[in-house]
């Protein structure tokens, strides 16, 4: 005798506690049931290098907000290194090309008065980094800086980024400081403009910030040499010669 077809009941919604604030969401009524525990198998390991976990992590703390005039995207890293540490390696923009590996170019186009100068970047875009292999990305930017406040700025002129205005933001905190860069649409917001965060924006900045933090936590670590002790410890009683007043540096 034929077994009849009972139709199997859905699955209700199921809520597994989690970290306080935080709701873990199980199957669906849309959704049949599938109790049976997903492990990794064994010998098996994360794609993502552990060289490249922390730049992974700030991309995927990306946030993206849409309205009606503009499109914006924030990324942020915390470095264990001096804000006036990061602040100086960051505002020297003419040097990024000899400091950060995926910038072929910042060519210098015109200084104004105000202090702000118009620069020509290029960038790559990373498609497979052990080989170095990506796509130049070039735009032009006026750029200006706030030593105060640590705050650099960017407004894109031209091209495909025409009107996105860019913020860097280097705060204090536990530790070191917290860096973050804000990008903003003005002028073309909707689906092209998330478009280009997503595809160019957001991988070239994020391996910027990845390349400054290991360079600021690496001068931030080398011990500072004593010289003025050092020479005190001269063979023959030798004293140290005082400093010159105006190096001349």
């Amino acid at each position: 005798m034929a077994r009849p077809d009972v139709p199997r009941p859905a699955c209700a919604v199921r809520v597994r506690r989690t970290a306080p604030g935080i709701e873990a969401r199980g199957a669906t009524d849309d959704e049949p049931c599938d109790e049976r525990p997903r492990a990794r198998p064994r010998g098996t390991r994360s794609a993502i290098p552990r060289c490249a976990a922390g730049a992974v992590k700030e991309a995927r703390s990306t946030r993206s907000t849409r309205s009606t005039r503009s499109t914006r995207s924030t990324q942020t890293v915390a470095i264990a290194a001096p804000p006036e540490l990061v602040f100086r390696l960051a505002s020297d923009v003419e040097r990024w090309p000899h400091v950060l590996p995926h910038y072929l170019r910042a060519h210098v186009l015109e200084r104004h008065t105000d202090g702000s100068k118009t620069v020509e970047f290029v960038a790559l875009r990373p498609l497979f980094r052990p080989l170095g292999v990506g796509i130049p990305v070039a735009w032009r930017a006026r750029t200006s800086n706030d030593p105060g406040a640590r705050l650099l700025r960017f407004v894109h002129h031209g091209g495909a980024t025409d009107g996105m205005s860019v913020t860097w933001r280097i705060e204090p905190a536990a530790g070191g400081c917290s860096v973050s860069i804000e990008h903003v649409f003005e002028r073309r917001a909707g689906a092209y403009a998330r478009l280009v965060i997503r595809l160019f924006v957001r991988p070239i900045a994020g391996r910027t910030l990845a390349t400054f933090k290991s360079i600021a936590e690496a001068l931030a670590m080398e011990p500072v040499i004593d010289r003025g002790a050092e020479s005190a410890g001269k063979p023959g009683g030798e004293s140290a010669s005082p400093p010159p007043t105006n190096p001349g540096i």
